[in-house]
């Protein structure tokens, strides 16, 4: 019983993190362009 829990909830919690962590890297990468953007001008 816990371990089918613990199965079901893996998945979740690591589509959580990864999800974070690709608005993140989403968010750097946007950060970036708009320095860029600044030094161009």
């Amino acid at each position: 019983m816990v371990q089918n829990t613990v199965e079901n909830c893996y998945p979740m919690v690591f589509n959580g993190l990864w999800g974070a962590v690709f608005s993140f890297s989403k968010k750097l990468m946007s950060l970036n362009k708009l320095k860029r953007a600044e030094e161009i001008v």
